[in-house]
């Protein structure tokens, strides 16, 4: 440790010293860490396992009860017959080790925090693990055997090319987890939460290995998988008696029942968005993107319309906060398999509900100008609300080519406004004249991009006369209109690899 001066005196002080008496455990001089030690001999009881690191280590009847451990690594471990009761233990990382008990007892793994954390290729042996969280959590060709889960929270886990053998989950909460290719031998479920799991339900009608069902209740009957399936038509008219949108199109999906699954989906959107729960959204999305098989437009359309209601609504702090946790992940979610570019526009009028034949004039408008952009009408949907005495219209669309989305945003902005110069700059960003970013702010400012710098082959006498021809009809019809940018995404990688 290095020595250091302090108040001009000549006196050395130990910097770790002097931050120990405030407090001696953060500031310890433990170093947590190992590489092939055969028997670890520390009591971590209490303890705060700052950057711990252990590899390949042997721990044998260690105690780990209300542990900080929160972060360390334990690659390549053996535990054996360990203690882990009121441990912190959450973003360690387990893999390739092996967590077991001893000859004469169960180890406990209780009241404990072992939220993400990964588990790839861990294996987990007689356990007890009770009244534990364990979510978030990667359990990648994970074996668990002989182990017994009891009021343990196993939410939002990824169990893939698993196996799991003569264990037990009663009681515990498994909502909106992951099977993906596991293997169930002698293994009991909880009753209530297989609707609940992705590809629960499809996972344990392909089991042949002895899978039970049943509850933590006392005398509860145990099932066979054939005898739970039986049961979900009355599962599914519990979960519509109880507004439950999940769980009802995760049955349908797997009856394949598509288009209902497809109606729960777009009812649960509307209830989950009601109640303000992003937790539910984001898993009824994940849901529709997993296991649906649903086209592409259906997947952007559930985006789109999440984003353009909550930026319609004033949200409370709390409100807002968990709208920016979830959104991206939920775009991230029901775009993970497209490549393509997606634009949401919001477009305020000045019509009302007696100004029917203009309104109509505007959707045409509004269809041509696609048309003209070549973006087809599978790849666009309007949504028009009438919250105010007038009408507004959310446009939704997606291209694989963000060119195509840019040139219509420049179009529509010049029908509005009958400066040409605005779809000159979409055409100059098409032909890598004008940056996306330098269009976008001229576009909010309605900026005049000085065309006559541009190339001469951006202008475009055909495009001059459709939208200034199209803005001509909104001043004869007193048609006012409004844009904002609700939401670019423009991919250019993709485009690259397609043109």
């Amino acid at each position: 440790m290095e020595e250091l001066s302090v108040s001009n005196t000549n006196t050395p002080i130990n910097v770790r010293e002097l931050l120990q008496k405030y407090d001696n455990m953060e500031f310890s001089e433990l170093q947590y860490k190992g590489y092939k030690l055969e028997n670890v001999p520390d009591d971590f009881t209490g303890q705060r396992i700052k950057n711990g690191d252990y590899e390949e280590c042997s721990f044998n009847g260690n105690s780990f009860k209300y542990v900080g451990a929160a972060g360390t690594r334990f690659r390549a471990c053996t535990f054996t017959g360990c203690v882990i009761q009121g441990a912190n233990m959450q973003f360690c990382d387990f893999s390739n080790s092996r967590i077991q008990s001893n000859k004469n007892t169960k180890t406990m793994l209780d009241a404990s925090n072992l939220n993400q954390s990964c588990f790839y290729k861990t294996e987990l042996h007689d356990l007890l693990v009770e009244n534990t969280s364990i979510s978030q959590s990667q359990f990648f060709q994970t074996k668990i055997y002989g182990c017994e889960f009891t009021h343990t929270t196993l939410q939002d886990n990824i169990f893939r090319d698993a196996e799991i053998q003569s264990s037990s989950f009663i009681g515990c909460n498994m909502e909106f987890s992951v099977f993906h290719n596991i293997i169930l031998k002698d293994v009991t479920l909880p009753f209530h939460q297989i609707a609940y799991i992705f590809n629960g339900l499809q996972t344990i009608a392909t089991q042949v290995n002895n899978v039970k069902i049943t509850s933590s209740m006392k005398g509860a009957p145990i099932l066979s998988v054939e005898e739970y399936i039986k049961l979900l038509p009355l599962f599914s008219d519990y979960y519509f008696l109880e507004r439950e949108f999940f769980p009802l199109a995760n049955i349908a999906l797997f009856e394949k029942k598509k288009t209902l699954a497809q109606d729960y989906i777009y009812e649960g959107l509307k209830e989950y968005i009601r109640q303000r729960d992003f937790r539910k959204l984001k898993s009824l999305c994940r849901l529709a993107a997993l296991q649906g098989d649903f086209e592409r437009h259906f997947l952007s359309e559930l985006y789109f319309r999440i984003v353009h209601y909550f930026m319609s609504v004033e949200l409370t702090e709390s409100e807002q906060y968990q709208f920016n946790l979830h959104i991206d992940e939920i775009k991230n979610i029901l775009f993970a398999n497209t490549e393509k570019s997606h634009i949401v526009l919001a477009l305020k009028t000045n019509l009302t509900l007696k100004n029917a034949a203009e309104f109509s004039e505007l959707l045409s408008i509004l269809e041509n100008c696609f048309e003209y952009n070549q973006i087809s009408n599978s790849e666009y949907s309007f949504e028009i609300k009438h919250n105010s005495p007038t009408y507004s219209i959310w446009i939704m669309a997606a291209s694989i080519d963000p060119n195509q989305l840019v040139l219509f945003i420049g179009a529509l902005q010049t029908i509005i406004t009958g400066n040409m110069d605005l779809f000159l700059s979409a055409m100059a960003v098409a032909a890598d004249v004008l940056t996306i970013g330098t269009f976008v702010k001229g576009l909010m400012k309605n900026k005049n991009f000085l065309s006559e710098k541009f190339p001469a082959g951006i202008s475009n006498k055909n495009a001059e006369s459709f939208v200034l021809g199209k803005h001509k009809i909104l001043q004869e019809k007193n048609i006012k209109l409004d844009l904002s940018l609700g939401n670019l995404h423009l991919n250019y990688e993709a485009r690259k690899k397609y043109h």
